[in-house]
């Protein structure tokens, strides 16, 4: 057993990879995945002023930028991982506005429905607020 420690001591070192070599390998995997080469990422990103396409908020050198594009396009392989024609990408987002637009595609018309009942109950049944 300690022998197999050992071994496995020698070996870690050599499996680190440097956060440069990360950074470009998920990169390149997300431009395959979503079907855009770097200069039309680089177009997209300039053209929304190196920004959030929703929120505005400038993105930093070293954040995490999402692929916002439209589900219904492009059917999901039996991976169940997301690939992209690259034809129904919609823009760039934060990690935060992408999660509130996919949270709001996926649940927008239940909570819709909530606040249109709630209107016409005028909240006072429920002993919500009326506004």
């Amino acid at each position: 057993m300690e022998a197999q420690r050992q071994r496995s001591a020698d070996i870690r070192p050599m499996r680190v990879v440097p956060p440069e070599d990360k950074a470009r390998w998920y990169r390149a995997h997300k431009f395959n995945r979503y079907g855009i080469t770097p200069d039309r990422f680089n177009q997209m990103l300039e053209g929304q002023g190196n920004a959030c396409a929703i929120c505005g908020t400038p993105f930093r050198e070293d954040q995490r930028i999402c692929f916002d594009h439209d589900h219904a396009c492009c059917p999901v392989p039996a991976s169940g991982h997301t690939i992209s024609c690259g034809d129904c990408l919609r823009g760039l987002l934060c990690v935060q506005c992408n999660t509130r637009l996919g949270w709001l595609e996926t649940y927008g018309n239940t909570i819709g429905t909530y606040l249109e009942h709630g209107r016409a109950r005028g909240m006072s049944q429920a002993g919500g607020y009326r506004t």
